[in-house]
Parts: structure tokens; sequence; C-alpha cells
């Protein structure tokens, strides 16, 4: 079996570094050089060697690369990946912008290009979409409160979470989609869309010591909601419990598509994503 490389060794990094280890051996790491950090992971992978990027590119053994740099750092980092033929799973939302995305999928060339769309992965996001989409969507609200990540951009970091699942469940191409009104601040993010025929409301606040996330569509079937775990509507609900194994489950679904040589990549929804973003930012 091949083994992983895997570049980034902060909090995020070692996670999925957890994540993964419990599947196949991570042989390489590539860091900044924060002594902390790496440390930290070689205590998850006691047998992970620090190297170089040339050293990790060019390990034969060495199939697939994990990307857990900051957002700025994603796209440079992917696209030479993808040109030593790795496959790679990526931290969302991908890349930069769209003009970063677009060298991304020309370097593609079959390879596995696995985004992180954590929620997507939800068993009972699954349950929340197939309900939505069988009905007319009248709105879908999206509230997100939070403390930290504050070094980060909150559109590109968190908006892109919410952003990937009004997508994803309404089921609408970027043309469909009209920004109608936007309040973006360091630490909070409201935004007001139109998908198709939906409005669509994104409230993010990263101040609050009162973590919640919860997304209610409102429609013609009555009002259905769902959290991290749980999916309801009027008397239903559907709890899986595994908010806290979602990374483990896009883990298996990356090392499926690699171990089955898929040339699998949701590319296309980065983009749609990066789109609204630039839009909003004009």
């Amino acid at each position: 079996m091949n083994s992983i490389g895997i570049i980034g060794s902060g909090r995020w990094g070692r996670n999925i570094a957890r994540s993964f280890s419990k599947k196949r051996s991570i042989k390489r790491v590539v860091s900044t050089g924060n002594a902390n950090n790496i440390n930290m992971i070689k205590s998850i992978c006691p047998n992970i060697i620090v190297s170089s990027m040339d050293e990790l590119l060019s390990d034969g053994e060495i199939d697939a690369v994990i990307i857990a740099v900051p957002i700025e750092s994603l796209a440079e980092n992917a696209i030479k990946c993808l040109v030593s033929k790795k496959h790679i799973f990526l931290e969302k939302p991908a890349a930069s912008n769209n003009v970063e995305l677009t060298k991304i999928q020309n370097a593609v060339s079959g390879h596995v290009c696995f985004v992180n769309y954590l929620y997507l992965s939800d068993p009972s996001y699954e349950s929340f979409k197939n309900a939505v989409m069988k009905t007319d969507v009248k709105t879908a609200s999206f509230s997100w409160k939070k403390w930290g990540s504050f070094d980060n951009d909150i559109l590109l970091n968190l908006a892109s979470h919410d952003l990937s699942m009004a997508l994803d469940s309404l089921g609408y191409d970027t043309a469909d989609i009209d920004i109608i009104r936007s309040s973006i601040k360091k630490d909070t993010c409201n935004l007001t869309l139109n998908i198709g025929n939906a409005k669509v409301y994104i409230d993010i606040d990263r101040t609050s010591k009162h973590k919640n996330k919860t997304v209610s569509y409102e429609t013609a079937d009555g009002l259905f909601m769902w959290t991290p775990g749980l999916f309801a509507h009027e008397e239903i609900e559907v709890t899986t419990n595994v908010d806290s194994k979602l990374l483990d489950i896009q883990r298996d679904t990356f090392l499926a598509h690699v171990r089955n040589n898929t040339g699998y990549n949701n590319l296309g929804l980065s983009g749609k994503i990066l789109q609204i973003i630039d839009e909003v930012r004009q």
C-alpha cells in the first residue's frame, strides 16, 4: 500500500493527519518549521519524516498528498502536487479566487482532487438535502455562531461552507444566482442571495461565546431544519451523532477514489463558490 504525504502541520493539518493515519501510513510532512507543530504531528505519526517539498514530490511511495495550508497557499501547493502526479486531499475553498482555481483545473490531468467541504459528508445533511430537493424552497437561512478562526478571511474560510450546502442542496448553477445584499466585516458576514426561486440568507458571527450552526429551509411542505448530526421536519427527526467523525467519512471517500483511480474532482463546486465570493467583493 502506498503512503501519504502532508503539507502543513498546523492544528487542522494535525486533525487530518490523525484521521488518515488510522488507514494509511503518513510518510512525509512539509512544514514551515514551527518546532511545536512538528513535535505535535510527530506525536500523531511517530515515524513521519520532516521533508522539503522536492523530497515529498519525488517520493515514489507517496501517491496522495494532504494539503492543509493557509488559504492563500492552497492553489500553489495543489498545482505542484498535481503536476508531480499526486492525488490531493485539498482544504476548502481550494483557492483564493477563480483565476487560481482555473490553474488547478488545468493541472488535474485525471488525478483525484478532493476539496474538503466537511459538512456535505454528514449523513443527516444528506437526508436533509434529499428531502428539500423534492419540494419548492422559498427561503433558506444559514446561521453560524462560533468563536475563533480570526486570522482567516471570513468569506473564504466560513461562508464557503454555507455556500457549498446552499448550492449543493438547491442544485442551481451560478447563472441562477443574484447577490441582493452583503455586509462583510472582519468577524461577521451577512449575505442575501437569490438562488433560483429561493431567497438565501447567510449570517455568520465568529465572536460568539455560544457555538451554534443551524440551517432552516421554509418550503411548500413546511420547515426543514439541519444542524450537524440532526435533520428535522415537523414530527420527523434523523439523528446521526457522527458530526465528530465527518473527517473520517471524507477520508474514506477520498481514499476510495484514489484506490479506484476514478479521477474524481469537485472543483466545479469550488468554482461556483469562488465566483459568488468574487462578486460579493466587487
